[in-house]
């Protein structure tokens, strides 16, 4: 989730101000995962937001990696945690670049804990990159890391309630986590919040429409935090996209539908546009969905462009 996460896309009229928007210019980004057997894969796809084109192969990671969790500063992607082939957990955290021909990922550092579908946010102001929960034994914590240094992230604080498949977003000052399941694999419909400047223990501001996991990565507009598809215990494979609103209270409702039913894919998100892409049923997707953040109903619909190779529990990015 994912991440969905941040970009720094350029500069303000009048004084120079650095403008931070939470979304992409230029292309969107799709990393690891793996099909129904237990082998992750290192492939980074990239495609471009302008046109529906299929992604293009531009990288690898190392380690290969599932169930990650995707955060960006604007100049680089990174992607924490996940499983290696055989499902196991690993602290890495990863960092490719955006500005280069081949960005195949490097060493960042490692995860305090081991932590994999997990959600991300990213506090591009404060230059940190957050991994929310996840499936492990501390599916309770935060966990920061900082994106200039190759460090060990550090303990941040407890979302409300331990859960993974977490959908993760943004504001200029807030993190935010969406809906998931717990360890019995409960839907959980909770929506949480943390104030950046202070990493303290997140709190309950809200309720998404339909709670469920099988989501790795949120996205978001500037005002809204999305979650679109996913499986829930309480009804299977699902269609549905979530908006709330970003504030102390958070509003949810449900604003439209992907054209299938889908779980395990990832997203990020453009200035303009949601985007969902890889996933399942029955077989793993190489689909890559998108819906506009303006209409008032906001459907996906199939782009007709398609990942380089299909897979579930990928995680995403965005230029």
């Amino acid at each position: 989730m994912a991440n969905f996460y941040g970009s720094y896309i350029g500069y303000g009229s009048g004084g120079g101000a650095p403008v931070e928007l939470f979304q992409g210019e230029f292309f969107g980004y799709a990393h690891g995962g793996h099909q129904a057997g237990p082998t992750a894969y290192d492939r980074i796809d990239r495609w471009c937001y302008s046109a529906d084109t299929n992604a293009t192969d531009v990288g690898n990671l190392a380690p290969n990696v599932g169930g990650s969790t995707g955060t960006t500063d604007g100049l680089s992607g990174f992607v924490g945690g996940g499983f290696t082939t055989g499902y196991t957990q690993i602290t890495n955290i990863q960092r490719y670049p955006y500005t280069t021909a081949t960005e195949d990922a490097v060493g960042h550092g490692d995860l305090r804990v081991v932590s994999s579908t997990a959600g991300g946010a990213s506090n591009i102001p404060g230059g940190y990159g957050y991994v929310m929960g996840g499936s492990s034994a501390t599916r309770l914590e935060k966990q920061k890391f900082a994106f200039v240094s190759n460090t060990t992230a550090t303990d941040a604080g407890d979302i409300s309630s331990p859960r993974q498949s977490i959908a993760g977003a943004q504001d200029a000052t807030h993190g935010y986590a969406a809906s998931g399941q717990n360890a019995s694999q409960i839907d959980q419909t909770r929506i949480d919040r943390f104030a950046f400047a202070s990493d303290g223990n997140s709190v309950d501001c809200g309720d998404v429409f339909k709670g469920r996991g099988g989501t790795d990565n949120g996205c978001c507009s500037l005002e809204h935090g999305y979650k679109a598809g996913g499986y829930a215990s309480s009804g299977g494979y699902q269609n549905v996209i979530d908006k709330y609103t970003f504030a102390a209270t958070c509003i949810s409702s449900d604003v439209g539908d992907m054209a299938s039913t889908n779980q395990g894919n990832s997203a990020n998100c453009s200035t303009t546009y949601g985007y969902a892409f890889g996933g399942q049923p029955p077989a793993t997707l190489d689909t890559i969905w998108k819906w506009s953040f303006a209409s008032g109903t906001q459907n996906a619909p199939d782009t007709g462009a398609n990942l380089s190779l299909s897979r579930v529990y990928l995680s995403g990015n965005q230029h």
